[in-house]
Order: C-alpha cells, then structure tokens, then sequence
C-alpha cells in the first residue's frame, strides 16, 4: 500500500477526512516539475519526461480557526515509521507549526485514518522508531476545532 497511486487516494480520503473535522480551504499542493524532453508516443498516448524541480511543502493546505494548516500524508501498511517522512517533511512540520500554524501528520492504513498533531508527535516520533495503530488511536484528533480552540 506505499506506491503513489495508493498515496493519491489516500490524500483524497485525507481531504474527506480534514473537511469533515473542520478544515476549510482545503487544496491540494502539487509537486512542482519541469519537462526534460521532448514528448514520448506510446499506444497512442503523448507523455513527457519529467524531473521533480522542487520539493512538494505537505500534501494538503487548509484553514482551521483562521490559523494555516499543513498536512504531511502518508499512506502506508503496518506501522508508520519515521522514516516514511523525508528529512524536509519533519522539518517543514516543525517550522510551519513553529510559526503559529497547525502542522498534522495524517496516517491512512487499512485500519482507518489518524489525524495526528505533529505538535504533540514531534518529540517522541524519533529516528528509529515508529508509529503503531494503538498509538495512532491514542494521537488521533477527532474534534479539531475543539482541539486547536484557543491557538489564533
């Protein structure tokens, strides 16, 4: 369940998901990529080679309370490890919520989607470790207006 057209639907369900706990606003954030060259014909088809030129800040961007929200999603079988996330993914987590936003880490698995709070993840999802369903349960924030009332 880690290729990217399992990650496509799980950012579609995470959308659902935000939308249905209270995020407004919600778009989608596109990876940025330039053609490298010229157009590929194959069954009919024109495809163009491309190379990702930057990296992609989250999967989803929202308002909640008035406050920016930024959710990293990750759809992956068994326990979410740390590192699922690229090194750019913690670290823009951590500076967006630095600055006053909300920064969610948004497991989807077979056992349903977590909404985790990377405020309060942060600190205990470290290098070598990893996330378990139990503890997704435990992190999950059902009621993100009541959750993040108060931070504005």
């Amino acid at each position: 369940m880690n290729n990217k057209k399992s990650g496509n639907a799980g950012e579609d369900i995470t959308a659902q998901v935000l939308g249905a706990r209270g995020v407004d606003m919600l778009v989608k954030i596109h990876t940025p990529y330039k053609i490298i060259g010229e157009p590929i014909f194959r069954k009919g088809k024109k495809y163009y080679p491309i190379v990702f030129s930057e990296k992609a800040e989250g999967d989803r961007r929202g308002v909640l309370n008035g406050l920016s929200v930024l959710a990293e999603v990750k759809t992956v079988s068994g326990n979410l490890r740390y590192s699922e996330l690229k090194p750019h993914q913690h670290e823009l987590l951590t500076y967006h919520h630095a600055v006053g936003g909300i920064s969610l880490l948004v497991w989807v698995s077979e056992q349903g989607v977590f909404v985790m709070d990377w405020a309060e993840l942060k600190d205990v999802f470290l290098p070598r470790t990893s996330i378990s369903i139990e503890d997704a349960k435990a992190f999950d924030v059902m009621d993100l207006k009541r959750h993040f009332d108060g931070c504005s």
